[in-house]
């Protein structure tokens, strides 16, 4: 969404960069004042590229409006209000509004979550939720709730139209909170950059580069020690696994090694308990020792009884 914005944005300027090659003095201040009240247009510092534009910081008759262009491209309306008087022009409501929107630009790609009453502040809205000849600040308090309490409905429905204004205009992507009474906010589109602030932005990259590479090479550590722990875990069934078979398979072929080597079990009845069915009943009564007395007992009785007969 940012992107797109941005793509917009950039071809509403259009028309004005074409004006700006040949505008001076009163023409270049009035293409000042038309192209930040200009619906959609939220760039500006390739207009100060012109020599037209940059004459205007000279002439004391159109300093103002140079000025104006400055805080458009790189300025927040915080510093409107709080500027000398005759520092800039006076805005018409167009521009308060655009200078609002590209306040909440710089607000949301520093915080997440923006209160409102941080955005009232920084919009200059408090004042406006007294009526006139009353004070124009709002008592300070710690607590949120009381200190939205004080705010005038209209100007909380100002706020909060000016935020659902900037997200129709697809130059900040983010929802209203109103329980919590904050914006939260998800991307914004990109401002203007002044030269001595890609210094910061260069260093901001790198470290976001550095710590990016950190994270990576630690999840390659963690992929790498979850096949490692996966593939000694397979080769330890593995060999587990021929041993169970190869003891099974020298039991089947020597039946008797497990009583030479001093088992109280026949290897049959051994080799039987683990699941096999190769040696039958038969072959185990004959190999037990008790079962056999039993059988020659139960054999020979018959035979007494015959001659005892005779």
């Amino acid at each position: 969404m940012s992107i797109g914005a941005s793509t917009q944005s950039l071809a509403r300027l259009e028309p004005y960069l074409l004006l700006a090659k040949s505008a001076k003095n009163a023409a270049a201040a009035k293409l000042i004042t038309e192209v930040t009240s200009a619906p959609g247009c939220y760039v500006f510092s390739e207009l100060l590229d012109f020599d037209g534009i940059q004459a205007l910081a000279q002439q004391e008759e159109y300093v103002k409006s140079y000025r104006l262009l400055q805080l458009f491209a790189y300025g927040t309306f915080i510093q409107y209000r709080n500027a000398a008087p005759g520092t800039y022009p006076t805005l018409n409501e167009a521009q308060e509004e655009k200078l609002r929107h590209l306040t909440l630009i710089s607000l949301g790609s520093k915080n997440r979550n923006l209160s409102y009453s941080l955005l009232l502040e920084q919009f200059g809205l408090q004042g406006s939720a007294n009526s006139a000849g009353q004070s124009t600040s709002i008592p300070f308090s710690s607590d949120l709730a009381v200190q939205l309490q004080q705010i005038h409905p209209p100007t909380m429905r100002k706020l909060e139209d000016l935020i659902i204004d900037a997200i129709y205009a697809g130059i900040i992507s983010a929802r209203l909170d109103q329980s919590r009474q904050r914006v939260e906010v998800e991307s914004v589109m990109g401002r203007d950059v002044q030269v001595e602030e890609v210094a910061n932005l260069s260093a901001a990259l790198h470290d976001w580069q550095e710590q990016t590479l950190g994270i990576l090479h630690s999840l390659s550590e963690r992929i790498a020690e979850a096949r490692q722990h996966d593939e000694d875990k397979a080769k330890d069934r593995s060999e587990s696994d021929a041993k169970i078979e190869s003891t099974l398979l020298h039991l089947a072929n020597n039946p008797n090694s497990a009583t030479s080597h001093g088992s109280a079990y026949p290897a049959s009845r051994l080799y039987d308990r683990m699941g096999s069915d190769r040696f039958n009943t038969d072959v185990e009564m004959e190999d037990d020792p008790v079962a056999l007395r039993k059988k020659k007992s139960s054999a020979a009785g018959p035979t007494r009884s015959k001659r005892s007969r005779a």
